[in-house]
């Protein structure tokens, strides 16, 4: 992950996704799919057609709940189809995608709305990669000095305001900021601007203005 983009922008989903992607199809099997879990040591694995479309996706919980069905039911897993059970009987579908240029804050929204633990990203259609819960979390924890670039760059470019009268400092995500500006109107704009950024977790504003407005 690039520290200057990092310190540039918020990130987005490109950004701190996994790729390339560990994909199934919708006719493996699901015993193997099990072992795949395993050995990648991985809790969800996108459904893809032979065009790199997603289909589906399978998950750990789809798996339990498979093999809790079969043992309350008593039915073996080939008894409904002797070819074996695939991923296509069990995958959830259809699936919560973003965009490879969704911001990190909407994927950790939509995560917590929809009680989701991984999100598949696409590009024209196509699988190109997967966040989960723990890329948002280690994108969300930046450096101090990432995130004291951000702020500089966020005032000075964004809301355009001469830096020379205020000064901040980061510490552990907290942006303390200090000074003066021309307006309540520009300290409010200044203040929600930082609070936007990846990785500040609280502002501590002690801006004055220079007029009421």
């Amino acid at each position: 992950m690039s520290t200057t983009k990092d310190a540039q922008r918020n990130l987005t989903a490109v950004d701190v996704m996994t790729s390339p992607v560990e994909v199934v199809g919708p006719t493996a099997d699901v015993r193997e799919v099990a072992s795949l879990m395993l050995t990648r040591r991985i809790s969800g694995i996108p459904v893809v057609s032979e065009h790199g479309e997603i289909l589906g996706i399978v998950t750990e919980g789809d798996l339990l709940h498979r093999e809790t069905a079969d043992a309350t039911t008593g039915r073996p897993d080939r008894a409904e189809n002797p070819q074996g059970v695939t991923v296509r009987d069990l995958m959830s579908t259809p699936v919560i995608t973003v965009g490879a240029d969704v911001s990190l804050r909407e994927i950790a929204e939509l995560m917590l709305r929809k009680q989701i633990k991984r999100i598949p990203v696409v590009r024209d259609g196509r699988l190109v990669g997967i966040v989960s819960r723990a890329d948002v979390l280690r994108g969300l924890v930046r450096p101090d000095e990432a995130v004291a670039t951000a702020v500089r760059q966020v005032l000075r470019d964004g809301v355009r305001i001469d830096l020379s009268h205020l000064r901040f400092w980061v510490r552990n995500g907290v942006v303390s900021v200090e000074g003066a500006v021309e307006s309540r109107c520009e300290r409010e704009l200044a203040r929600r601007a930082v609070e936007a950024i990846d990785g500040v977790i609280q502002v501590d504003d002690q801006i004055t203005c220079r007029t009421n407005g």
